[in-house]
């Protein structure tokens, strides 16, 4: 298979970004950054709509009414779930990474990506 090569440009396109509260610190970053490789491929800011939910289990559905809406050509969603002593990192990642997103995909008709990144531990303090 011989791969395809397109130019990287995302003019002309409006992008959501659905962004989680919780967990700000690690949220705030990867937003920046997302903001910034969408601007480095030549997309304005004004066609960037930003929309903080208040953790990553509200993310699905603020998604799909964005992907809905007719605003935008694509959404985003970030999130931060970080595992704990307890199952609730699994309730999490699980309902918001396979049932929600399959249901947006399936209303919308948009083809789904669920690249991610699972955070299991965050050291507070120094490390050893």
């Amino acid at each position: 298979m011989k791969p395809r090569k397109g130019p990287h440009s995302a003019v002309g396109f409006r992008f959501g970004i659905v962004v989680a509260k919780f967990n700000a610190r690690i949220t705030d970053k990867l937003l920046h950054a997302c903001i910034d490789t969408l601007e480095a491929q030549g997309l304005s800011k004004k066609d960037i709509e930003v929309v903080r939910v208040p953790g990553a289990f509200e993310i699905p559905l603020v998604a799909q009414a964005m992907a809905r809406s007719g605003r935008v050509d694509a959404v985003i969603c970030v999130g931060a779930v970080i595992r704990g002593d307890t199952p609730h990192f699994d309730y999490i990642c699980s309902e918001v990474s396979r049932g929600k997103l399959e249901s947006i995909s399936a209303a919308t008709r948009w083809p789904k990506n669920r690249p991610q990144s699972s955070m299991l531990r965050w050291r507070v303090g120094p490390s050893p």
